[in-house]
């Protein structure tokens, strides 16, 4: 008997590269949030050591606090960058996961059904072993008969 073969081995390898590409791409999505979220705390850091150093310096003049003015402007127009960024990936990453459990869904469908076809080849197998060694057996007996006959 022949060697067990999948017939849609080549789909099913596809399929296993989608999941893997789909779950890169959510790995992506979440390491980008990752960055964002560091970013908006280096950002909440260096408001704090700029309101820190006029406080503390020796001769805060009013020009240092409009500085600090503009600047927390700054920070704030950039922390609603990050924040709308974030946003736009957390609804991404909502869409990603649908993508991935999709492939994922798709690729143990395929799973399944190759072991469903190997156990049904195995079964097949054993089946024609278990025939082929009765047909060696009956011919022993039947060689061994027509020897103790003659």
């Amino acid at each position: 008997m022949k060697r067990f073969q999948f017939q849609l081995q080549r789909v099913l390898d596809l399929r296993r590269q989608q999941a893997e590409v789909e779950r890169a791409n959510l790995r992506n999505l979440q390491t980008a949030i990752e960055r964002l979220e560091q970013e908006t705390r280096s950002l909440a850091m260096q408001l704090a050591d700029a309101r820190a150093h006029v406080r503390h310096a020796p001769s805060s003049a009013g020009e240092d606090y409009i500085a600090l003015s503009f600047f927390e402007a700054h920070l704030k127009r950039r922390g609603a960058t990050i924040e709308k960024r974030r946003q736009q990936i957390h609804r991404q990453i909502a869409e990603q996961r649908v993508h991935l459990i999709e492939a994922e869904r798709k690729l143990k469908l395929l799973e399944k059904l190759e072991t469903r076809r190997r156990s049904e080849w195995a079964a097949d197998h054993d089946k024609e072993l278990e025939t082929l060694g009765a047909e060696s057996h009956l011919a022993r007996l039947h060689s061994n008969h027509r020897r103790s006959t003659a």
